[in-house]
């Protein structure tokens, strides 16, 4: 992914040669527009040096698609990550460890994974900490329509990324009234507030532990319709589009 050449996390920017970098920097340098999705990667590649003329535009989410539907009711509430499932971008592995600790006092909960990844994999990490077959459901790759019916029926998103540039998950999660629990690694601190969700630090299973609990024990505090207000608001397709013709007319 090149969008992670840039991130401040990633030391892969460094290992280039210097050509490439040189001809990154006279690339930006010479755009009448550079326009990453979040302050985040725009700072980061400041950072390295890539000096250009930056414009903000979050990315686009397909809202009369994820939309809000009939969140569970029922007593085992449903966790929902969908990811490739890379340990060391994902974090799997410290999910699986801040559940199992949370099975310990609890057994209302179920986490739900969809993954065009390595699942058997994830599985053997599962095995690997001790979390039981009965706290994780998994799904493969589903189709955006697929998707959908996993946000509409689940009551909290997870994410526990040790790095990220601004996830499409999360902003699918938000369209569809679902709230959120994650890391803040990235972009993601400006997607996020305390109508949304929470988050905590990158790798802190303690703090994601508490979070999630605090979630399962609140769901009735977040409104769905307000969480998708604001995210539609942020994330529809003439929303964003909009910034891009304001963009092209400036240009042109």
């Amino acid at each position: 992914n090149i969008i992670n050449l840039f991130l401040p996390d990633k030391k892969e920017f460094n290992r280039l040669p210097f050509y490439i970098k040189d001809k990154f920097k006279r690339i930006v340098k010479g755009a009448e527009k550079v326009v990453p999705v979040s302050h985040h990667l725009a700072n980061s590649m400041k950072k390295r040096g890539l000096k250009g003329n930056y414009t903000v535009i979050p990315n686009v989410v397909d809202t009369d698609l994820f939309t809000t539907g009939n969140h569970s009711t029922q007593e085992i509430k449903r966790i929902l990550h969908v990811s490739t499932l890379i340990d060391d971008h994902k974090n799997i592995s410290g999910i699986f460890e801040v559940i199992k600790r949370l099975t310990k006092n609890r057994e209302d909960f179920k986490l739900v994974i969809v993954s065009d990844g390595d699942i058997n994999g994830a599985k053997e990490i599962q095995r690997s900490v001790g979390l039981a077959d009965k706290f994780v459901e998994y799904h493969s790759t589903k189709t955006p329509q697929e998707i959908v019916g996993f946000y509409q029926t689940s009551d909290l998103f997870l994410l526990f990324s040790n790095y990220e540039n601004l996830p499409v998950v999360i902003s699918e999660s938000h369209c569809c009234g679902l709230p959120v629990v994650s890391s803040s690694a990235g972009g993601i601190p400006e997607m996020m507030d305390e109508s949304n969700g929470l988050i905590v630090e990158p790798g802190d299973n303690e703090k994601l532990k508490e979070a999630i609990e605090f979630m399962l024990d609140n769901l009735d505090n977040y409104n769905s319709e307000l969480i998708r207000t604001n995210a539609v608001n942020r994330y529809d397709n003439d929303v964003v589009g909009k910034q891009y013709y304001e963009l092209y007319k400036s240009i042109l």
